[in-house]
């Protein structure tokens, strides 16, 4: 799904992934490559079948060993979150939709909605 809203969106995947093989470790990435804004590098041919992924934030490698999309995904918009980064423009309307997307449930169903009535 998140290929068909990059491809909506008319937004590029090198943008959110950075493709290296997949027996790559750590220090063999081309990091002067790789987007200074929080980016997921993928170690294999596809985001969906690899079984590594890594996490890298202003070209420095913070997190070497993700074995999940999702937890590399959800690593990511923390990246972006808790460093208090904007959206890149070649990525903000797919990563803006997606936050809208996960944003509101929390919200409106856990323990989040008790913190947003109060403010």
């Amino acid at each position: 799904m998140l290929l068909l809203l990059l491809s909506y969106f008319d937004e590029k995947e090198e943008f959110m992934f950075f493709h290296v093989d997949d027996t790559c470790l750590a220090e063999e990435v081309e990091l002067g490559q790789v987007p200074l804004t929080p980016t997921i590098i993928v170690c294999g041919q596809s985001c969906y079948s690899s079984t590594r992924y890594m996490l890298s934030l202003d070209r420095n490698l913070v997190n070497t060993n993700i074995s999940s999309f999702i937890s590399a995904l959800w690593l990511m918009f923390g990246s972006y979150y808790c460093f208090n980064i904007h959206y890149p423009s070649e990525l903000a309307s797919t990563l803006e939709f997606l936050q809208s997307g996960v944003e509101e449930p929390l919200i409106s169903h856990g323990w989040l909605s008790s913190i947003y009535r109060a403010i």
